[in-house]
């Protein structure tokens, strides 16, 4: 118990300062909120069940809710970890692939990442590991009534949290029956789960809501994101990348030994195929990007770490061959595993550069001058962090149609397009980008003046006409 409490607080440390680094747009749309009143009407709810992100909206404005939001999405993370060294050692018996396990949850990169968002996934991920322990328990007991409510509860909270689960639900509980862990008579704990799901149905494909927000995804880059977990060299690597590989060999090996397996480790292996499934299936309608790459650590991290531990179960004359194999896994996994933390955790990324310059605008942008952001998104977060308010539902004046653009501290921040930035200004402007490193065309009168890894891109544009009192450029719409 110590040792687990040490590689929590471990995690914990990690993570910890992730907290405080630039806000996310996807943390800026699951603040919309526009009251209770409107709570079942809210165009969002397409994409995510209302009542788990507006719970944070309901007393507590923007900024707060996002603080609080950030803050939950770390306590279920390190409760996570723990839960992770529960279901590692469930699989074999083995204490100590239960701590490695948790260790590696805890070091996981994409992991680090969304505990210290304002996003559902760790919350999320808490919630599937806790149906499987749920599950195993079950199993195991014969499918007893004394081990139903734990099954029944994190089924019906599942779907509250991210739709993606009644998918995940459905197919799970299929699976289960066509393996014959449980009867098909015990199905019906799903039942609450799928009637308490039945009215959002309703949010996700209505004809107000449908194709609204939905972008489809890539089939071959989302099972490297399913089955990789973001270990991998590079941005996005072609299918299959080195991790993938080998996770498919390991996961392939295990499925051909089902006979020898534990009633722990099927419930594992059914529970991530049934994620992978599930995701691949609904990637018609919407992508989960890079999100997905956190979707099956729950159920792979506990498989690969007690990979060799089930080797020695199956081949007891070859512990030798065994252990190579643990030691060859063990160091590739070290590796990738550390490159990706250095790439995707400590490099700074474009909402860190924005963060930058919402720190430090004052000294950035000149009197008189229009603030233009090459990102809709940019434009949101930045009115979020400055004012601590969320999109207008009319434009402010100054700017024009656009009910994106805002006024703060007597200069007008809007949004214009990189391939339109305009060639003649009546006021001087100053132009920000923060994801790519270089900067974009500019015309002849802009200037930049700050360019690099770990700072927004900044140019200043000087007026080419006789500046009109009061005058704005009127940025264009930014939605």
């Amino acid at each position: 118990m110590g040792t687990l409490a040490l590689i929590i607080s471990f995690g914990a440390w990690l993570r910890w300062p992730h907290l405080q680094r630039g806000v996310v747009g996807d943390e800026q749309a699951l603040l919309k909120y526009h009251g209770i009143d409107r709570i079942l009407h809210d165009g969002s709810n397409a994409l995510h069940p209302p009542f788990f992100r507006m719970s944070f909206r309901m007393f507590l404005e923007p900024m707060e809710g996002l603080e609080a939001g950030r803050l939950f999405s770390l306590v279920a993370a390190l409760a996570l970890i723990g839960m992770m060294a529960v279901v590692g050692r469930r699989l074999t018996g083995n204490r100590l692939a239960g701590l490695v396990t948790s260790l590696w949850c805890a070091t996981l990169p994409i992991a680090i990442i969304f505990s210290t968002l304002f996003r559902p996934y760790s919350f999320w991920m808490l919630l599937v590991a806790g149906h499987i322990w749920a599950v195993i328990r079950w199993v195991r007991a014969g499918t007893k009534a004394q081990h139903r409510m734990p099954v029944i509860w994190t089924a019906l909270l599942l779907p509250q949290v991210h739709y993606q689960s009644a998918t995940w639900l459905a197919v799970f509980g299929l699976i289960l029956v066509a393996t014959k862990l449980i009867p098909w008579r015990r199905l019906w704990v799903y039942a609450p789960a799928a009637l308490l799901f039945l009215p959002y149905t309703w949010f996700i494909f209505g004809p107000q809501y449908a194709q609204k927000f939905r972008k489809t995804g890539d089939l071959f880059s989302t099972w490297n994101y399913l089955l990789g977990m973001g270990l991998y060299d590079g941005y996005r690597p072609d299918f299959p990348s080195p991790f993938t590989a080998l996770c498919v060999v390991v996961l392939v090996v295990t499925a051909c030994h089902w006979r020898k397996l534990s009633v722990s480790t099927r419930v594992c292996l059914l529970g991530g195929v049934a994620m992978f499934g599930a995701v691949t299936f609904s990637i018609s309608q919407h992508a989960l990007t890079s999100s997905s790459r956190l979707l099956c650590a729950v159920f792979w991290l506990p498989l690969l770490v007690n990979f060799p531990s089930l080797l020695t179960q199956w081949y007891p004359t070859k512990k030798v061959g065994a252990g190579l194999v643990a030691a060859g896994m063990a160091f590739f996994i070290y590796r990738v595993n550390a490159d990706r933390y250095e790439h995707d955790v400590l490099l700074s990324t474009p909402y860190d550069r924005l963060q930058q310059f919402t720190d430090n605008w004052k000294d950035l942008v000149p009197e008189n001058h229009t603030v233009l952001f090459i990102s809709g998104n940019n434009l949101r977060v930045a009115r979020l962090v400055l004012t601590n308010t969320m999109d207008s539902k009319t434009p402010e004046e100054g700017c024009g149609t656009d009910r994106f653009c805002f006024v703060h501290e007597d200069r007008v921040w809007g949004k214009v397009s990189p391939d339109s930035i305009p060639s003649e200004n009546l006021r001087p402007n100053v132009i920000v980008w923060t994801r790519y490193i270089q900067a974009p065309a500019l015309p002849e009168h802009c200037s930049v003046i700050q360019s690099g890894i770990s700072v927004a891109g900044i140019a200043h544009c000087r007026a080419t006409g006789p500046q009109e009192e009061n005058a704005h450029p009127v940025p264009s719409p930014s939605g």
